[in-house]
This record gives C-alpha cells, structure tokens and sequence, in this order.
C-alpha cells in the first residue's frame, strides 16, 4: 500500500531535490574550472619548457659551426640570442674509463611566477666549452683553435653580452686579437686604454692584469720568459696553467673548474690522436717517407696532464714540455718529405 506523501513532506522534499542540485552544480563546475585551469596551467608550462628547448638547441646551434671553425677562420666571435633572459650554465664530466673523451652539458633556465624553471640541458660530447653562469638574453661566443701542435680542437668561450673586461698590460699580439674579433662581430667587450674609458664600464669592468698589479680580479703570470706563452692565471684564488693563447683565454672566461675539467678532456683527446700519428707516421715509413717525427715525448706529456693531483711544479714542467715538444715536431713536420699533420 503506498502512503500519499502530504504537504510538509512534499515541499521537505522538493527542498532537499533543490539543494541537491545546487550542491550537484557547485561540484560541477569546480571540477570543470579545475580541469580548465589544470589546462591552462599545463599549456603555460610546456611553453615554458618549450622556449627553454629552444635557447638551449639556439646555443647548441651556435656552437656547432662555433666549434668547427677550421677552414673558416682562425678565431671568431658573434652574439648568440636567447629567446627570454635566462640563466646559462656549463658543466663537465671528466674523462673514466668507459668515456675517455668525456662532455660538457650546457643548461639554460629562467624563472616562472617566481619559481626556478626547471632548464633544459644538452650535452656536448664533440665540444669544449668554458663559460662561467651569467644571467642575459645575450650571450657573446667566440671560438679559438687549439694547436698543440696538431689541431687538437676548436674551444668555445662563451660570457653574458652586457660583461667587459679590461686587460692591463696586455702583450700587443693579445689585443690585436681581441681587437679584430670586436671589429668582426661589431661589439665591445675588451677594453686595453683604461685609462680613457667611461667611468661607468671602469667600474663594471673585470680588470685582467699581466703581471702583478693592485686591483686585479685576474692575474696572468709568465714562465720562462715566454712573454705570456707560457705561464699560469691566478682567477679565485686558483692557479690555471697554459700553453698558447687558446688556453689563456680558456682561464680567462672560465671557472677554474670548468678549465681543469675540460683540460684533462683535451689531454685525453690529444693522447688519442697522438696514437692515430704514431699508426700513419709507421704507413708513411712503409712508403719510403722516412721522416724522424718525435711523439714520444709529447704524448708522456698528454697523458701526465690526464693525471689528477698534481702540483703546481708538475703542471709547470708538464706544459713546458709540451711547448718544447711542439715546437720541434712542427720543425721536424715542416722538413719531412711527407707532412705528418
């Protein structure tokens, strides 16, 4: 028997049925702003991360063409842009047994809503590249072969476009270098009449000294009376030896651990094509193309630069070795009949 429901109850329950339906709808349509600010959200990210994608590959791109400068030019430089202001990195993994050539990876991020964007990180396996973090949406890239004394490789230097530095002392085959890469790019970033520059840029300026001088942020120091051939920067307190001006400016722009860990990388390089000579210098004999080409000496000197722990003495007598072997493979190079390299 069904009971006829009365006024009260009728209206109890058209009341309920109605709130019901507004509580229903109020659930609704949070879970409908959820999933569309979920959305919204999620789209903002991934453009986010796809314009970080982007600065890093725009890097990437630059320095590929950066790295093979070969035939091209014997140094160059350009501006690299960075679609929105970000910060960029460079890392290095050194060389171990399984990797003996190791990689940089080069990173970029930015902040979203006052958040640290998460950056996107590539990794150079064919590259050496020495930077030190810089936050900019420019970036000034200049690349410099390194003989040693066979073309090792091509290095990268990379610093924030709005950075300048003021070399004191510098010897005249240095600025006139510099000089030409700023003509080249049609920017200004190396300052050499110190004396005679804004006031502003002075005070902004990181002042390279050659030689000991008050005020220095750099120190470049000469051995052996090379005339900054061959010597060592003192940059945070560290030493950082070199041969050549590729390596100097290597220091220059580079945190002294970005430059010891790509400088075993180079070494290890070095010691591989070291091997590769000693193979075709053995086919140019089995030719009649009978040349004395010392790479004894010179791979010792690789391979003892690989090492880890060694002391400012070692590392002196290391690079004096390899400027000395150097210089009389490439006399020995000039005079065989058949050129090794």
């Amino acid at each position: 028997m069904i009971r006829k429901l009365n006024k009260f109850e009728l209206k109890k329950n058209q009341k309920g049925v109605v709130e019901f339906g507004w509580i229903f709808s109020i659930i609704v349509g949070a879970i409908i702003l959820f999933f569309a600010f979920y959305f919204v959200g999620t789209q903002l990210m991934q453009k986010e991360n796809m314009n970080q994608i982007v600065s890093s590959q725009a890097l990437d791109v630059l320095y590929t063409p950066f790295s093979y400068v070969g035939s091209v030019a014997e140094a160059s430089a350009s501006v690299a842009k960075i679609d929105k202001t970000s910060t960029l990195t460079v890392e290095c993994s050194g060389i171990t047994g399984s990797d003996p050539l190791g990689y940089n990876e080069v990173s970029t991020y930015s902040f979203y809503k006052g958040e640290k964007n998460i950056g996107i990180s590539r990794r150079a396996y064919d590259k050496y590249v020495f930077a030190e973090d810089g936050t900019e949406k420019y970036f000034f890239v200049m690349s410099k072969p390194l003989n040693m004394p066979w073309r090792i490789a091509d290095l990268v230097y990379t610093f924030p476009n709005n950075q300048s530095y003021c070399f004191i002392g510098s010897p005249t085959n240095i600025r006139n270098e510099l000089q030409g890469l700023e003509n080249a790019s049609q920017t200004k970033h190396f300052f050499f009449d110190t004396e005679n520059i804004d006031s502003e840029i002075k005070s902004k300026c990181i002042n390279v000294c050659f030689g000991t001088t008050p005020g220095c942020d750099i120190v470049v120091n000469s051995l052996k009376q090379s005339n900054y051939v061959l010597g060592y920067t003192v940059k945070n307190n560290k030493k950082m030896y070199y041969y050549g001006n590729t390596l100097l400016y290597a220091t220059l722009f580079s945190s002294p651990e970005l430059y010891e860990c790509n400088l075993k990388r180079l070494a290890s390089r070095a010691s591989i094509q070291r091997d590769l000579y000693i193979e075709k210098d053995r086919v140019l004999k089995q030719k009649q193309c009978y040349s004395l080409f010392s790479l004894g000496p010179l791979g010792s000197s690789f391979d003892n630069l690989k090492k880890t722990g060694l002391t400012d003495r070692e590392k002196e007598d290391i690079f004096a070795g390899i400027k000395t072997n150097s210089e009389l493979l490439n006399n020995q190079n000039r005079g065989a009949d058949c050129a090794l390299y």
